[in-house]
């Protein structure tokens, strides 16, 4: 949760300029960019450069259908203190469109310092870039094949969630270290349910970047339909081929529950699988 001083500050700084950037292609688009407090306290932002400089970022919203939202600052080492300031620019860009701003650095001391500025930009930015610095902001999805398959053995698990396995003859083993090109097998489960009458769905299961993201529905009966009057515990295991580069990747599951066309209840699920060339 964004804590409320910080909000406070983002208000009172609405007196900054709403800027227009201009895109390669001759297009203009709207962008706000506002200075903000420099009390923002450092463990909020992510950072990635070198020795010689940094970009730091604070994500406030990345849902890709509204404006997409972030702080960013940074700083450059340079040396040569005769330059008291200097004006540097930041690149975004996105489907058909690359657009550029000038930010001004303030010296201090052996460095340049962008002081934190919110960028209110379109949700279909893919990056980011300052100081030569790239910022990958959404990653193309990629469509992942898998099957349905009915174990020997099936775990009974009495929450919500998901588990990574491997098969042993019949036997489901938990795992997390996987070899590329073969299959992991993701179990879903929805928990420890009253009766019988729940089944499981996946709809789809897409890879962005190292985060694979599975989307699944638990249909709960009919409140009219006749069912088993005994607990039940709906689970569903899929064999997801992993034709991936070798790297760690994280999988989320976003479960639905859903009664007669109605959405009851949507939660989030996660897990670390790391994938290898070959077996250690």
């Amino acid at each position: 949760m964004v804590p409320k001083v910080f909000l406070l500050t983002v208000l009172l700084s609405l007196v900054s300029l709403l800027c227009i950037a201009q895109g390669t292609a001759g297009s203009s688009f709207n962008v706000m960019i506002l200075p903000v407090s420099d009390m923002i306290p450092d463990t909020l932002f992510e950072s990635l450069g070198t020795r010689t400089a940094q970009f730091h970022y604070f994500k406030l919203n990345d849902d890709r259908t509204h404006s997409t939202t972030l702080i960013i600052k940074g700083w450059l080492f340079a040396p040569d203190e005769s330059m008291h300031e200097k004006i540097d620019k930041v690149f975004v860009s996105g489907d058909n469109y690359d657009l550029r701003y000038d930010v001004k650095l303030e010296r201090d001391g052996a460095y340049f310092r962008l002081e934190p500025h919110l960028f209110v930009l379109p949700p279909d930015v893919s990056e980011m870039s300052l100081f030569g610095l790239q910022l990958v902001l959404s990653e193309e999805e990629i469509v992942m094949d898998f099957e349905v398959i009915v174990p020997g053995r099936m775990p009974r698990r009495f929450t919500e969630g998901l588990d990574i396995f491997r098969i042993d003859e019949d036997d489901l083993l938990q795992e997390r270290r996987f070899v590329a090109g073969e299959s992991a097998l993701i179990g879903i489960f929805g928990g420890e349910r009253p009766t019988g009458g729940y089944s499981l769905r996946v709809d789809s299961i897409v890879r962005a970047g190292d985060e694979i993201r599975v989307s699944a529905i638990l249909n709960a009966p009919s409140r009219d339909a006749f069912v088993t009057q005994a607990f039940t515990y709906p689970a569903i295991v899929i064999d997801l081929p992993l034709d991936i580069e070798r790297g760690d990747y994280r999988i989320v599951l976003d479960l639905a529950t859903v009664r007669d066309g109605e959405l009851i209840s949507r939660t989030a699920h996660s897990s670390e699988i790391s994938v290898s060339d070959h077996q250690e």
